[in-house]
C-alpha cells in the first residue's frame, strides 16, 4: 500500500479515535475556491477548489477538529494529463490560499461518506479534462444529504463554487462559532505532527470574514 494511502487511512482513523461519539457531535463541510491567474494574456492557472471537514470534539468541550483536502495530479501536470490520465492524489490543503468559501452543516452519514471519498480519490487517475479538483468536490456535494450539484460543465473552480452557493443557499451554515475555543488539525500528509493547534481568534476571523459574509475577500 502506498505511503500516501496509508496516511489518509490513518487520518480518517484519527478522526474516529479522537472523537468516537460521532452521533453526539455536530459536523460541517466547508467548500473553498481559489482563483486562477494570467501571465499577460496567457492563463497560467485555472485555480483550485478543495474541502474542509470540521467536527465538534466531544471529548474536549469547546474544541473543533478540522482537516482540509484537495485533489491534485500526484507528480504535477504532465502532457498526458491534458487529454488522457495521469496519477492523482489527495493532498493536505490546510493553510491553502482561497478567495471564497462557505460551510454546510451535515449529518453523520454524509460526513462519513465524505471521509470515504477522500480515501477513494487518493487512488483515482487525474485528468485536466475529465477528472480534476472540481470533479472531486462534485462527488463530495453528491454525498451530502440535501445538497444539489449544479448542472453543466465548469472550467473554473470559483465559477463552480459561485453556482454551488446559489442553488444551495438554504443550506449554508449561518450559525455562530463563538463558543469554540480552538481548532485542532487532525492530519498532515508530509510526516509532521498529527495535531496542530490554532488559536480561537484565527478561527473566528476566518469564519466571519469568509464563510458568513459570503464576500470574495483575499486570504490574509
Amino acid at each position: 500500500m502506498p505511503l500516501q494511502h496509508i496516511r489518509i487511512v490513518l487520518a480518517i482513523g484519527l478522526l474516529w479515535l479522537i472523537n468516537p461519539d460521532l452521533c453526539a457531535a455536530r459536523q460541517w463541510v466547508v467548500f473553498h475556491a481559489k482563483e486562477g491567474f494570467f501571465n499577460g494574456l496567457i492563463r497560467q492557472s485555472f485555480g483550485h477548489i478543495f474541502i474542509g471537514l470540521v467536527q465538534e470534539d466531544s471529548s474536549q468541550n469547546g474544541d473543533l477538529l478540522a482537516g482540509y483536502w484537495g485533489y491534485y495530479p500526484r507528480n504535477g501536470i504532465q502532457k498526458e494529463g491534458f487529454w488522457g490520465f495521469m496519477q492523482g492524489s489527495i493532498r493536505n490543503d490546510w493553510g491553502a490560499d482561497f478567495q471564497d468559501a462557505f460551510a454546510v452543516e451535515v449529518d453523520e452519514q454524509s460526513f462519513v461518506r465524505c471521509l470515504e471519498l477522500i480515501e477513494t480519490w487518493d487512488q483515482m487517475p487525474y485528468s485536466l479534462r475529465a477528472r480534476n479538483c472540481i470533479d472531486f468536490v462534485r462527488e463530495i456535494v453528491k454525498s451530502v444529504r440535501g445538497m444539489q450539484d449544479p448542472e453543466g460543465f465548469f472550467l473554473l473552480p470559483n465559477a463552480y463554487l459561485s453556482e454551488l452557493r446559489s442553488i444551495n443557499e438554504h443550506q449554508i451554515y449561518a450559525g455562530e462559532f463563538d463558543a469554540y475555543k480552538k481548532v485542532i488539525q487532525v492530519n498532515h500528509y508530509d510526516g509532521r505532527l498529527a495535531k496542530k493547534f490554532f488559536t480561537f481568534q484565527k478561527w473566528k476571523d476566518y469564519l466571519k470574514k469568509r464563510m458568513r459574509s459570503g464576500k470574495n475577500e483575499k486570504n490574509d
